[in-house]
């Protein structure tokens, strides 16, 4: 199993990005990290939900919707999340930040057809190939 970290804005389609976590878990079971980026100006505060059973697909999903100060320190919201020695893959269904660091980081930029960019074993997006779980498995 790996972790499934993903970050999207507010203002994104977040139940649609929802939607394809969960049939994308049906097929490789996961842990999944949401961060719902909010309003960086806001009180900075965090909500949280725990997802489990159906509503998480074959997988547990904890959704953070973030504001304030968080916005800007995700790392500081996920490490203490990360189990050791589990692979982690990152997605960010509509704006993948310039430069990822620290780690090497699955990128997935807007795409027509999300669910078939997270599913496909190997995917060529943005000039870069796409690590999706079934290619970290085999």
């Amino acid at each position: 199993m790996l972790t499934l970290l993903v970050a999207v804005k507010a203002r994104d389609n977040v139940r649609d990005i929802l939607a394809t976590i969960r049939d994308a878990t049906r097929e490789h079971p996961a842990r999944v990290l949401v961060l719902i980026l909010g309003d960086s100006d806001a009180h900075t505060s965090l909500d949280a939900e725990i997802v489990v059973g159906a509503d998480a697909g074959a997988s547990e999903m904890v959704v953070m919707q973030l504001h304030g100060e968080l916005t800007d320190n995700l790392d500081a919201v996920v490490t203490p999340l990360l189990l050791p020695d589990t692979p982690i893959v990152a997605w960010w269904p509509t704006t993948a930040p310039a430069r990822p660091q620290r780690r090497r980081w699955a990128i997935s930029r807007s795409a027509a057809s999300p669910t078939r960019t997270v599913t496909s074993p190997a995917t060529r997006c943005c000039g870069r190939r796409m690590v999706t779980p079934r290619a970290i498995a085999t």
